[in-house]
């Protein structure tokens, strides 16, 4: 059971790192108010209390003054500038690998963090202040910090749902009792009328308390008796106006703490308070373990796929037989529909978490590069299947020590352009066609399309008469081993970093783009699906074949007029569809399908529009019908095909390949390159041999003329 309660506090201690680490990227970039100093004391004070119960002696030792520290900061006796929030940033990483080592059961190093600890120490020490032992005794020795401050004002309001947690606030008083000596007054305010009191009132605590304290003890003792409830009530602790005097030889011995004291009169309403209480208290949650939640998706998409064979099979039933069934099956399907989308819920996360690992990495590679960069963030809330936001972390990761390598130049550089001394990179998220939009934008120097071409010609990626649009060549740098700088360093001049990024976001089915504005900056776009595992589908025919768009990409179907269609060299086919013209793409020419219809005035054309809000029309035999498909991925089970996205099971068995929209005019287009290199080849071939004929012929000549 102890092991057990370890294991919580690591687990929470991980979430209190990370508001650390959000509160002091704010006051690094000049930020620095109440609410936000308060947000990093508390995590770290959480972090010492937890610690101590634990025994850590070494984390509580440097948490302490860290936390002595950002008091000062709370205070208004230090002003931190951007040298002592950095400072503050690393003593937060050495908190977070001490707790790293004590979860792992190894040693902490005796010198790990005492450069850090020293200066935060010079800092303490600069302001005058005195810091106590977190580990002395409380005897009366111990307390020069208090400058005969002898009287505490405590008052103590737990949230209703303190006591199912198992906490007591009599065990609270009684421990404030060993301190010194206790007035206290009851707090009845939030007390409902007895009519208003039912049986699912009873773990409900209502009472507070008003406390006086005469102790030797600092401060920091008395916050310390509140460790485990901070997050469950309100609580202020403050000297008290007029100093007490309690210098007598020994502090006297406070009787047994009563449950319930003299009701003191009201300061506010009942109702305001109540309310205040009511917004305080948050949202009940449980820790559920991940391999649980995997499991019931894994189930939830097997139901999914038995409920299709089950409409699939009721189909064929006579109409007096089926009708009844059918309508059964309806139910079950939006019950079935209901309940996948609720346990997707469970598994979808705001993507900060993603977002709050970004401002480090560009601090850390900005030092390196010798830059002064900033990132801003926006659509922090934006929730994302947990699958897919474990896998963005190294692509997002690439992708910023990207913009601060090779996007964001150096300060003189910047001034010399007439911009700021210090960069800005932006960090967005937001839904949009039932995907997920992530983009990062720099205000830097945008991509060098001279040293790209030039780095893609002396690497055979493109040939001298290739002609390419300047949005072709910027997305040159996902080539792999592509690279433009000029020496190998630790941040970049490899080329791994691009490439790995477009790989694993097409393993998400996903796309990248990028688009730069030389001298304004550079913007990549990522687009990837809310979620790997159930998807909406339209089922198409074409010949034999099966295959699922995602509803999403489908703007319309229609039988294409033989007069909005018209035809280009290479027998490749436009139509206009909506006011623009868009490419006709048969599926039966891409995937080499011999018993489709090839005719595209009997055919059904399906107009789809990719994420970056490019047309194209795909020709299919017919359309089967919209249904929800469970998404199944090629490159665990088989290998990544161009042009397929997954693979799904159908309602009558069948396995049928889900389209990846945007792929299909990339591998059109490489088809048709295909097609034109081996038109170009054969012509040469043709003129080689003619040309061979022809001297064969003249040489046949000559020898008889011979």
């Amino acid at each position: 059971m102890f092991d057990q309660f370890k294991q919580t506090y690591f687990e929470e201690c991980e979430d209190r790192i990370q508001e650390a680490e959000e509160g002091l990227t704010v006051m690094l970039d000049g930020g620095a108010d109440d609410g936000v100093v308060n947000q990093v004391f508390r995590a770290i004070h959480s972090i010492k209390g937890g610690a101590g119960a634990f025994g850590f002696d070494t984390i509580v030792g440097f948490a302490h003054q860290f936390e002595t520290t950002l008091d000062l900061v709370r205070e208004g006796a230090l002003s931190p500038d951007r040298e002592m929030c950095t400072l503050f940033l690393h003593a937060n990483d050495i908190v977070a690998d001490m707790l790293s080592r004590e979860q792992n059961d190894e040693e902490i190093p005796s010198d790990l963090g005492q450069d850090v600890l020293a200066a935060l120490e010079k800092i303490v020490a600069g302001s005058g202040a005195v810091v106590a032992d977190p580990l002395a005794s409380t005897d009366a020795g111990n307390f020069a910090d208090i400058a005969g401050v002898k009287a505490w004002r405590i008052h103590f309001m737990p949230h209703k749902g303190l006591l199912k947690t198992g906490n007591e606030p009599l065990f609270l008083l009684r421990a404030l009792q060993d301190l010194g000596e206790l007035d206290v007054d009851v707090d009845l305010d939030h007390l409902p009328s007895f009519s208003d009191l039912t049986a699912d009132h009873v773990e409900d605590c209502y009472l507070g308390w008003d406390i006086t304290l005469h102790t030797e003890a600092p401060r920091d003792e008395i916050v310390e008796v509140f460790d485990f409830v901070e997050d469950l009530c309100d609580l202020t602790i403050e000297p008290f106006e007029e100093p007490v005097d309690v210098s007598q030889a020994d502090v006297p011995v406070a009787p047994e703490v009563p449950l319930v004291a003299a009701a003191k009169p009201a300061k506010e309403p009942a109702a305001k308070k109540a309310v205040q209480a009511t917004k305080s208290s948050g949202s009940a949650s449980i820790r559920v373990d991940l391999e649980r939640i995997d499991s019931l998706v894994n189930l939830v998409g097997e139901m999914v796929i038995a409920q299709s064979m089950l409409q699939e099979q009721v189909r064929w039933l006579p109409i007096e037989v089926g009708g009844k069934i059918g309508e059964g099956v309806e139910n079950l399907a939006r019950h079935m529909r209901d309940l996948q989308e609720s346990v997707m819920a469970v598994r979808a996360q705001p993507i900060k978490s993603v977002f709050t690992r970004m401002p480090r990495i560009v601090r850390e590679v900005s030092a390196i590069c010798g830059k002064d960069i900033r990132i801003t963030t926006s659509g922090e809330e934006t929730e994302v299947d947990k699958t897919v936001l474990e896998n963005l972390i190294d692509p997002l990761t690439h992708m910023i020590r990207n913009s601060v390598d090779h996007g964001v130049e150096k300060p003189a550089d910047r001034v010399a352009a007439g911009k700021t001394s210090h960069g800005t990179i932006h960090l967005s998220a937001r839904h949009k066609s039932g995907r997920i939009i992530i983009e990062i934008e720099d205000d830097g120097k945008g991509v060098n399309r001279d040293a790209v071409w030039a780095k893609a010609l002396k690497q055979g990626i493109v040939t001298p008469e290739a002609t390419l649009t300047p949005h072709e060549i910027d997305n040159l740098i996902f080539k792999p081993g592509f690279s433009t700088a000029e020496s190998v360093s630790e941040v970049s001049g490899r080329g791994v970093g691009m490439d790995v990024v477009k790989r694993n976001v097409s393993d998400m089915g996903g796309r990248i783009t990028v688009s730069s504005v030389p001298g304004e900056g550079c913007k990549m776009t990522l687009s990837l699906p809310l979620t790997l595992a159930v998807m909406d589908g339209m089922v198409v025919s074409v010949g034999s074949q099966r295959f699922v768009l995602p509803t999403v990409n489908i703007v319309e179907s229609f039988q294409p007029n033989s007069d909005a269609i018209s035809k280009l060299t290479e027998g490749v086919n436009i139509i206009q569809a909506r006011g623009e013209y868009v490419r006709v793409i048969p599926l039966c020419d891409v995937f080499h399908i011999d018993d489709a219809i090839l005719d595209i005035n009997e055919a059904l054309l399906i107009l789809l529009e990719g994420d970056d809000g490019q047309r194209v029309a795909v020709m299919v035999d017919d359309v089967l019908g919209q249904q929800q498909v469970v998404i199944k991925s090629l490159e665990t089970n088989f290998s990544a095909v161009d042009g397929i996205s997954a693979a799904t099971i159908l309602g009558n068995g069948d396995v049928a390949l889900i389209l990846d929209v945007p792929g299909l005019s990339d591998m059109r287009a490489k088809i048709d390159l295909k097609q034109e290199v081996l038109n170009h080849a054969l012509s040469k071939k043709e003129a080689l041999d003619q040309g061979v004929a022809i001297e064969q012929e003249e040489g046949v000549c000559n020898e008889c003329s011979d």
